[in-house]
């Protein structure tokens, strides 16, 4: 009788817990949600400093084309502000995709640009799409470098 009662006791526990785990999820995604809602458009809230940049090199240093950006014309051009300004990335994968673009700008051809730029159009006009994106790469937010795995 007891062990049947210890049993249905941690069943019912277990139950709860996923239950609650579930819902506490689906609240945090809800906040997010809004908390995206709100800022679209505003300027990315981030901290733009030398430190906060040395993670995203990475990817462009390994993938680096003769046409690249060099280091003095970028730093010329105050470049890290530029992309402290468009860096609205959720995860490390994308600001360090985001910094190899700004450095490779001749990387895509007509076409890739064309593609690029529907892709931005639909993020844009369908906030469902863009919200749903983002919180998926939010879900990446682990900082690091990526582009290894």
């Amino acid at each position: 009788m007891t062990v049947l009662f210890w049993v249905c006791t941690i069943g019912i526990l277990s139950l709860f817990l996923i239950w609650r785990n579930h819902s506490d999820q689906k609240k945090a995604k809800e906040r997010f949600r809004d908390l995206k809602k709100t800022q679209y458009g505003a300027s990315p809230n981030r901290n733009s400093g030398e430190e906060a940049l040395s993670h995203v090199s990475h990817f462009f240093e390994e993938h680096r084309q003769e046409n690249a950006i060099d280091d003095i014309t970028w730093n010329d051009l105050e470049m890290d502000s530029v992309f402290a300004r468009l860096n609205y990335c959720e995860s490390a994968a994308g600001e360090e995709v985001l910094y190899d673009f700004l450095r490779n700008p001749c990387r895509l051809n007509a076409s890739e640009r064309a593609r690029l730029e529907r892709q931005i159009e639909l993020l844009q006009t369908d906030g469902d799409v863009r919200l749903q994106l983002q919180y998926q790469f939010y879900m990446l937010r682990q900082r690091g470098r990526f582009f290894d795995l």
